[in-house]
């Protein structure tokens, strides 16, 4: 959200976009398609937060009539089975090992230890909609 507004300031650009942090539900990413449709200058790409938001995107959109890859490009994050089933583009995170870092981080604060905590990975899984 910091490097977006960075961006907005930086070129001077007047943007009307609604806020949709904390948006994570499958109804959430439907909401989104439904302000996407309504757009008469609609962007050409959609981030969502998880795959559960970026699958009610696409089901909304394409219950629209709307065509995912030839009138928007979508992104989810998590790679999700349900990115999988439904093929689109997401980012994957290796949970399990964010998962040990938190471990790590308590550990490191109730004991006062130094454990170096695991680099994470992220990986674009490249689908049908992008």
């Amino acid at each position: 959200m910091r490097a977006y507004a960075d961006f907005v300031v930086e070129y001077k650009l007047t943007v009307e976009f609604p806020n949709f942090q904390d948006k994570i539900y499958v109804r959430d990413g439907e909401e989104l398609a439904r302000w996407w449709i309504a757009q008469t200058n609609r962007p050409d790409t959609i981030f969502c937060a998880n795959d559960e938001a970026a699958a009610g995107f696409i089901t909304e959109i394409r219950r629209a009539k709307f065509s995912v890859l030839g009138d928007i490009a979508i992104i989810g994050f998590d790679n999700t089975e349900v990115a999988n089933l439904l093929d689109f583009t997401t980012i994957h995170y290796p949970v399990d090992q964010q998962a040990e870092n938190a471990f790590l981080i308590l550990q490191n604060m109730l004991h006062s230890t130094d454990k170096t905590l695991i680099p994470l990975e992220y990986t674009l899984i490249e689908r049908h909609t992008t």
